[in-house]
């Protein structure tokens, strides 16, 4: 037999075993899904009000004080040049337990890099890894304190906490928010939620207890970060307006030493629309390099109840690949309660696999 005619078995059998564990999974998340309706609040961290109002309610145990909640995602990609793509992104399991009124825990694991199939290059499978997301104890000091510790979402902006595809307004992130600190963190944090004079503040504070759980290596082992973030929200007239400061302390690209990363970031809720936007720079830890900066500015306009318009600019200055301009224009469509659609068509004058240029397409199932 040839070795052609095995290889060609072998990725088969890797593509049934692979839609055979994809299928259980979704109807695993249908099954949950089916009778979540009524269960339990949104307990994930809050976000944009599109996080906000649009959380799956998860499922409630009724013999246990513990929630789950999910999602699958599909992307579609079909950029200017070169072969579409269709991918099996993300399936995401969430779940928290409240042994105590003052204790909770959460994890969130997330299955990685299962299938992808290619217009013209067939479908191709890589070994499905499991991840470990968010994995962390909450402790409830007082009615306005909360110690933290484990492995969480860096704090820091506005979208790195809410970046599960049932809770972003576009298939891709913006670039500012994935390359210039870490987007985990694995130690502890002091979150601190007040009222003062009508507005609301949330302070938070984190730094490392070790480099990173020992379930998996990452791109971020062996990374330290010290920081915190202000927020500060209150109601402007009829909009409601949320202002945040950020700052940190981060080893970058597997230099030593901490180097210092600063944002600001807005979100403004008014007559419908839902505006957000960032600004982060971030000192290069290498000599005669640039430092990074950069600034998106995003606007979901309500076109029906369940659609709608999404327009994005973006700008960042990067060390590798110099000034890198996006804008995208978009639809985000909820048609059923635990099914969210969205279509962005997205330009870049420097196209690559992480921006791509052409059209961007989504379909999540969650609870």
């Amino acid at each position: 037999m040839s070795p052609a005619v095995v290889t060609t078995r072998t990725t088969a059998n890797k593509i049934k075993r692979t839609a055979r564990e994809s299928a259980l999974i979704l109807l695993f998340i249908a099954f949950i899904a089916a009778g979540s309706v009524g269960g339990a609040s949104e307990v994930d961290e809050p976000g944009s009000s599109f996080a906000d109002a649009n959380g799956g309610n998860g499922y409630l145990v009724p013999i246990a004080p513990v929630w789950l909640g999910g999602d699958v995602t599909v992307n579609a990609t079909v950029p200017q040049s070169g072969k579409a793509s269709l991918e099996l992104d993300d399936v995401n399991l969430l779940v928290r337990y409240e042994p105590l009124p003052r204790l909770a825990f959460f994890s969130e694991t997330r299955l990685e890099n299962t299938l992808e199939v290619s217009v013209g290059s067939g479908a191709r499978v890589d070994s499905s890894d499991i991840f470990i997301e968010r994995l962390y104890a909450d402790l409830l000091v007082s009615p306005h304190l909360t110690v933290r510790v484990g492995k969480f979402l860096t704090p820091f902006g506005v979208w790195n906490e809410i970046r599960r595809a049932p809770l972003t307004w576009t298939v891709e992130r913006p670039l500012v928010t994935e390359r210039t600190f870490p987007e985990h963190t694995t130690g502890g944090g002091i979150f601190y939620q007040a009222t003062l004079h009508g507005w609301s503040i949330d302070a938070t504070g984190y730094a490392p207890a070790q480099d990173e759980l020992p379930l998996r290596s990452s791109d971020e082992a062996g990374l330290t970060l010290v920081g915190g973030r202000v927020a500060a929200a209150h109601e402007v007239g009829a909009a409601y307006l949320s202002l945040g400061l950020n700052g940190v302390g981060a080893e970058r690209r597997g230099h030593g030493g901490l180097e210092p990363a600063a944002g600001a970031d807005i979100n403004l809720n008014i007559a419908g629309n839902d505006l957000l936007g960032e600004f982060v720079y971030a000192r290069s830890p290498e000599r005669f390099v640039d430092d990074e900066w950069g600034l998106y500015i995003q606007d979901a306009v309500p076109l029906r109840n369940d659609l709608y318009g999404i327009l994005r600019y973006e700008h960042f200055r990067s060390f590798r690949d110099g000034q890198i301009e996006v804008g995208l224009i978009g639809l985000t469509w909820r048609p059923y309660a635990h099914l969210i659609i969205k279509a962005d068509y997205q330009l870049t004058n420097k196209p690559s696999d992480d921006v791509p240029k052409g059209l961007l397409a989504s379909l999540s199932i969650f609870f």
